[in-house]
């Protein structure tokens, strides 16, 4: 029998960022908002919205100019990080901001796709009681 009181789903986590070649550690973390938090189904809904709005103008699914699509993603990821510990540049830590997110996840690829992939981790936002 699933007793779903056993399963908590959570709005938000705590996840320790990889170095991108090693694998292991490297003392950071960023906390994300999970995918039933109010602030992140607002952003997915108006994703949505847009996208069906120009299928109903057009007829058409348009695919966006790819600079503009990046653009959005890394807006939509900075709005899904909540807050971050130990990420620096040359040697000074980097306070959080979405301001500060946006510039770091436009420049830091491997970070953003880290990031991004953690965010899309359901397993990340789950917890058994």
């Amino acid at each position: 029998m699933l007793d779903l009181s056993k399963i908590d789903v959570l709005d938000e986590c705590v996840v320790e960022l990889l170095h991108p070649i090693k694998g292991t550690p490297v003392g950071a973390s960023v906390t994300l908002l999970g995918p039933d938090h109010p602030v992140r189904r607002k952003i997915s809904t108006a994703r949505q919205t847009k996208i069906r709005n120009e299928l109903k103008r057009t007829g058409k699914i348009q695919f966006g100019d790819p600079e503009t699509d990046l653009q959005d993603e890394i807006a939509e990821l900075a709005d899904c990080v909540i807050g971050w510990t130990g990420i620096a540049e040359e040697g000074k830590e980097v306070k959080y901001t979405k301001e500060n997110a946006q510039r770091i996840f436009a420049n830091v690829r491997w970070l953003r796709e880290q990031v991004s992939a953690e965010l899309n981790n359901k397993e990340n936002f789950i917890k058994d009681l």
